[in-house]
């Protein structure tokens, strides 16, 4: 998956139609920017894996403030309930998700209805730091039960909030995902990345 390009999927690549503008990233503080966050959808046919939908949403902050703005939740759910083809296949890519950003329960129905069961994302639900950012990958089908997508969430995080250093992501590869749409502003180049571990070798 690519922040800044589309979704891949049986070598089919799925860009957002249209296309959709980033925003600037929020400034924090001189020389201190949040990375520009949002969500890539796509549905797919669950057999040609032709895509029905493909769009871009990304995270706005709330005017004169660093909290993030959970209307992305609602523009994303008003495009999934007017979608009413069965058994599609969805895949969605999370970058620079900000911590405080926790899904809307509507958008959490929604996961739950193509397998996920946002268990890693549970362990943040009231984080109150305003450092967290997050990517989160799901690839599943409308109707799977919880538990039958596949789904990871990694994040940088406070490390005072807990102490599971396996959700704590700071390799090259997941930053991209991450920080590459903030990056891709700056230097005008692609970001590329995944959350997948490679296999080990014997």
């Amino acid at each position: 998956m690519s922040t800044n390009f589309g979704i891949i999927a049986n070598g089919n690549v799925a860009v957002s139609n249209p296309p959709v503008t980033p925003p600037p990233p929020l400034v924090i503080s001189p020389g201190q920017a949040a990375p520009v966050g949002g969500y890539q959808l796509a549905l797919y046919d669950p057999i040609s894996y032709e895509p029905f939908l493909v769009h871009t949403y990304y995270q706005t902050y709330l005017v004169q403030s660093q909290k993030p703005n959970p209307v992305i939740y609602h523009d994303m759910m008003a495009d999934l309930d007017a979608f009413k083809q069965k058994g599609y296949i969805a895949a969605v890519s999370g970058f620079g998700i900000d911590l405080l950003n926790y899904p809307s329960p509507e958008f959490q129905r929604w996961l739950l209805s193509v397998g996920a069961t946002m268990e890693q994302w549970k362990k943040f639900r009231g984080y109150p730091d305003k450092g967290g950012n997050a990517c989160y990958v799901v690839v599943g089908k409308q109707g799977f039960a919880p538990g039958h997508a596949i789904e990871m969430l990694q994040a940088v995080y406070s490390v005072t909030w807990m102490n599971e250093p396996y959700l704590f992501n700071m390799n090259p590869s997941a930053l991209g995902l991450t920080y590459g749409r903030t990056a891709q502003k700056t230097v005008g180049q692609r970001g590329f990345g995944t959350l997948v571990s490679p296999e080990k070798k014997d």
